[in-house]
Formats: C-alpha cells, structure tokens, sequence
C-alpha cells in the first residue's frame, strides 16, 4: 500500500497481490489461533477462550482485518493503508515485544520493523512480477528498498537488545541463534542487492541483474520462515529472566517462617505471603500468575482488619513482572482477613483469604494426615476441576482399592480402569475400552500417592482453624507447593486424620476433591466389555 503507485507504474498486479497477502495473513493466524487453543485444552471449541486473552485478541483483530482486506471487492489506496496499519499493530502487540520490559516501545520497534520488512520484500516481488524490464523496476523501487533495509537493520538491533539479556545469548540460546540466523541472511540480502545494483549501473544485461534480485527474494523468504519460527519460541531470554525473577517464590517461601494463600480472580491467581506468620513486622508478598504477554499490573496494595477489630494496609512495590512485594506491621494477634487488590490496564479485582496471626506450624498434622490416608483399604473422590472461575466444572470421580487399583470416569466422557501395570482407557462413554501398560512399576495405592501429591516440594505449612465437611468437624491446613507454583487447602477430620476435602489452587487449574466412604467394601476390576472379549 505504500508503494502503490510505483506497483501500478511497474505493471504489478497490486490488487491480486495485496488479497494473496491478506488471504495468507488471515488464514495462517486462524490457524494459529485453533493450534493454541488445540495444544492448552484439546478442544478446537477453546479457540473463544484463546481469542478472549490479550494476545488472543489482538491476533483476532489481525484476523479482521486481514479478512476485510482480502474480501474487499475494489480496494483503494488509503482503505488498503489503514487495514494494513492495523494488521501491522495487532501482529507487533500479540508477540515476544509486549513482554519486554519495554513492552511500548518494543511493540513500537517491531510494527517499525514489519513494515520495513514489507517494503524491501515487496520491491524484490515487483521487480520480478512486473511486467515493465527489471532495470526499470529496480530504478523505480532502489530508494524505498534501501530506506527499508536500514530501517530493518536498526530496528531488528533495537528488538534484539530488548529481547536479550546479554550479548552472549546470542550462541547460548536457540532464541539467539535464530537471530543470528536471520543477521547472516540479512546481511546476504544486502550484499545481494548491492551486486545487482552495481551490474544495473554497469550496464549490464537483464538476465545478470534478474539473478541476483531472485536470489535475494529467496533469501527473504527463508528470512520470513525464520521469523516465524522466532515466534515459536515462547520465551525470549529476557523475558525467561523476567519470569525466573516473578517465579521466585520457591526462594521466599523455603526454610522460612511463612504463610502462603492463593485465590482465584477471574482468569489469574493470586497468591499472598506473609513472612513470618506472627504479629510483629512482616513482609507482604503477593505473586499473580496466568497474565498475558504484555499484560500488566499497576498497583498491588494488600488491607486487612483482625477479628479485634484493628486494621492494618500496604502498597506494595514491584519485585518482577508479576511480584509485588513490602513491609508492614501486625499489631496485635488474632483472625486477620486480607484484601488484596490488583490493578492492572483493564481492570480492577480483589480477592480475600483469611487466618490466624500467629498461624500455628502444620508440618506434623500434614504428616500425620498422610499417613492416615496411606491407611486406607478403599476410598472414593469426587472432583470438580476448572480452569478459570467463570467456567464450568469437569466433574470426575475416582474409586480407590489397595494396594493398586483405580476406576476413573468423567462425567459424560472418558473413563479409565488401572490395576497394577495395566489401563484401560475409553475416550467417551461408548468407545471401546483399549488396554495400555501403566508407565513405570505400576500403579499404587495408598502408599506414597499422598506423600507425593502434597508433601513432595510443599512448604508453608500452617493451621488456617477449623470447619464442618459433610457434618465432619475438621481442621484446615494450608501448604503451599513453589515447585509447581499450586496452593492446597486440606480439611482434615479431627477424629480420624483423614482429609475430606482438598482444594487446589494454581495457574488454570482449580481444583475441589471431596473424600468418602472409606474403607468400604469395592472391587476394582477390570472392564466386562473387555474381559468379554
């Protein structure tokens, strides 16, 4: 669209080459919208909730816009730049460059560098698709092309710096070695474009001009292969610095003092420690995990009144891109509510958690919780898990045999029968049960199956207080597991040791299991259908 009265000088089908471009554009980046959504969920029906991040949607707007331009039945000049514009944004702002720790000026960078990308590629497809002598063609497009190149150069530098951490990761990381790929090929266009500019104005013949100008349309094409396969890398080194610096919880929380809680908030959890559990001064953090490249927040403050009515708040300073972090005072002991809030460019939400201030040590009830569990001759579990708060649950449910049998059927949907060192598997109700070997020594039950789901790399510890489950009276513990960035809450009953109810927080993945009849008489066996046969 920039160069279109050069392209219709040049003879360039320019309509017919722009809807190509536009069909191409749009069909790729649906693609690529079903594939996200195929890949988190397994369901080509998630691509609404794909569509419905900050990536996602700018990739829609991408989609849009491309569609409009490529159905547009006599597209001008100016309507061609506009859609243009806006694919060039919404391309530039679904990437790496909005998670930078510049994101506005990144995404900034990288539209510049699309759009000189753009130019330079278009001016070699004119020279060879026009239908004027490539001499000509070349003299017509030699200005805008080597305006483009230098704009690629420097904004392709400009990129690579806010991408990588340190010149070294140029050869340390497959990000970087891409982009080294990509500087060789640049660098090849450009000595390309040089020779066929020297042998134009030597005189020289049009087959030895046309082969160097094909030779470095080519070479761009790889190029675009490259960039696309740039974008496949999912996290930049700076931006894995970033997160490595958000994740850092596990470093906070081990071998301290600490209370950690996390709730669900729309599609994000948010999760608040306090360090150390106790009246006195205390460091608040608060971590949110499930944010969008390039989606941000602005202010984090943490309020909370006590059950003696004393209240106490904080604004909270950044500690990485999604960790926030400060002091406070206690003043006195009690049942304290917090009341985070989180601010980010779109929203506003609060979530609450309470407990005790001081919040007594859980380590051996947990211990001794797992080994009641452990215990167990038998037990069934009803589970409700979903990935963000807005959406329906999936509901499954278990039947538990010692010393290594499980029944597991989802409602409406698949099942799974293991014994020892065999399962049986149905994708839906009425498919056909299909025998497959258990990974490893088998499948066991009870032994180590609680250790490892709450114990293994679980910190934090601490009595929240007590509660009824099913007219059980229970005592509810937190623990907190970095290692996988999940939060439990486990109801323990009182009696007997054993956990009715288990609530599981983390990064889409919201979880309630509720425990009984243990110890009853069951038989795991496995399915008639398949037995039959």
């Amino acid at each position: 669209a920039l160069l279109w009265p050069r392209a219709v000088a040049a003879g360039v089908p320019v309509r017919r080459v722009y809807r190509l471009g536009a069909s191409c554009a749009a069909i790729g980046t649906s693609l690529s919208l079903l594939s996200s959504a195929l890949v988190a969920t397994g369901q080509l029906v998630a691509v609404v909730d794909v569509v419905a991040t900050r990536s996602g949607s700018w990739r829609g707007a991408l989609v849009a816009s491309a569609t409009v331009a490529a159905l547009w039945p006599r597209v001008t000049r100016w309507p061609a730049r506009v859609l243009i514009l806006l694919a060039v944004v919404a391309e530039a702002a679904s990437g790496h460059a909005a998670s930078t720790p510049l994101p506005m000026a990144a995404t900034a960078s990288f539209a510049v560098h699309l759009t000189a990308v753009g130019v330079w590629v278009f001016a070699l497809l004119a020279a060879v698709a026009g239908s004027e002598p490539v001499v000509t063609t070349l003299k017509r497009f030699t200005r805008p092309a080597v305006a483009a190149a230098v704009v690629v150069a420097l904004t392709g530098a400009a990129n690579t710096v806010l991408e990588l951490a340190e010149p070294r990761q140029l050869v340390t990381t497959a990000y970087g070695l891409v982009v080294v790929v990509k500087t060789v090929a640049f660098a090849a266009m450009a000595t390309l474009g040089f020779l066929h500019y020297r042998r134009r104005r030597a005189g020289a013949d049009a087959g030895g001009v046309t082969r160097p100008v094909r030779a470095e349309l080519a070479i761009a094409v790889l190029a675009l292969v490259l960039a696309t396969v740039l974008v496949g890398f999912p996290n930049p080194p700076r931006q894995d610095a970033a997160l490595a610096e958000a994740g850092g919880l596990a470093g906070v929380l081990d071998g301290e003092d600490a209370l950690s809680l996390a709730r669900p908030a729309g599609d994000l959890v948010v999760a608040l420690s306090v360090v150390p559990p106790e009246p006195g001064p205390v460091e608040l953090r608060v971590d949110v995990l499930g944010l969008e490249p390039g989606e941000s927040i602005s202010a984090v403050t943490v309020s909370a009144a006590s059950d003696g009515a004393q209240r106490i708040s904080a604004d909270l300073q950044t500690c990485g891109p999604a960790c926030f972090s400060g002091p406070t005072e206690v003043p006195a002991a009690g049942r304290w509510t917090f009341t985070v809030t989180v601010v980010t460019a779109d929203e506003q939400f609060e979530v609450t958690a309470a407990a005790p201030l001081p919040a007594p040590p859980g380590d051996e009830a947990l211990d001794e919780a797992i080994a009641a569990m452990e215990g167990l001759s038998s037990a069934t579990v009803t589970e409700e898990l979903r990935g963000a708060v807005s959406r329906e649950p999936i509901v499954s449910h278990y039947t538990f045999e010692a010393p290594g049998s499980m029944r597991f059927t989802v409602e409406g949907g698949s099942g799974l029968v293991v014994i020892g060192d065999t399962a049986y598997r149905r994708s839906e109700p009425d498919a056909a049960w299909e025998p497959r070997p258990w990974p490893g020594d088998g499948f066991t039950w009870p032994e180590a199956y609680y250790a490892g789901y709450w114990a293994r790399g679980a910190t934090a510890a601490r009595v929240l207080g007590t509660a009824q489950v099913d007219g059980v009276a229970t005592t509810v513990l937190s623990v907190a597991r970095p290692d996988v960035d999940a939060w439990f809450e486990l109801y323990v009953g009182e009696d007997d040791g054993l956990v009715r109810r288990m609530v599981m927080t983390a990064d889409g993945h919201l979880m309630r299991q509720t425990y009984g009849e243990f110890n009853a008489p069951v038989s795991v066996e496995p399915p008639i259908s398949y037995t039959s046969s």
